[in-house]
């Protein structure tokens, strides 16, 4: 049986800059380090490149305390950085979007094996939700992942 300890992880504003919080316990005096000793930089990996992958990679732009290292997408044309068909019920379309730098994974589970990822920020449909947060915390990753966290439990 695994046992798991449910965490609160959120990406907040504060005072300005942009700050990771909760597992990591960032604060003034404190500074997370990630697996391969890259100081300051919590590195995501987002899973599911459709309009909340789109939302929460230009928001990731932003944060000073982290940065997108991997995207998990089985389409081809958004792992080479074409996001045009993208568009929610809000804000602009996407467009095309520089992954320089950025690891591309067509499955998911590729991406939670990535030592280089510390965090893997789910945003797939709901009901694909439960799985995915399992297995990054079997896989030992932090993880962020929108209400509802399953259908049901």
């Amino acid at each position: 049986m695994l046992e798991i300890q449910v965490t609160m992880a959120c990406l907040t504003k504060c005072n300005g800059p942009d700050i990771l919080c909760g597992n990591f316990r960032r604060n003034a005096t404190s500074t997370h380090v990630g697996n391969s000793g890259e100081r300051g930089m919590v590195r995501i990996g987002i899973v599911g490149v459709g309009f909340m992958g789109y939302t929460h990679f230009t928001g990731a732009q932003h944060l000073k305390g982290g940065r997108v290292a991997a995207i998990a997408t089985r389409n081809s044309k958004r792992l080479a950085g074409d996001w045009r068909g993208i568009q929610g019920n809000f804000g602009p379309p996407a467009g095309q979007v520089d992954l320089t730098g950025v690891r591309g994974y067509t499955d998911y589970r590729d991406l939670l094996a990535d030592p280089d990822v510390d965090l893997v920020d789910i945003c797939l449909p709901t009901d694909m939700h439960e799985t995915v947060v399992l297995e990054a915390l079997a896989a030992g990753k932090h993880v962020l992942v929108e209400k509802p966290i399953a259908v049901e439990l």
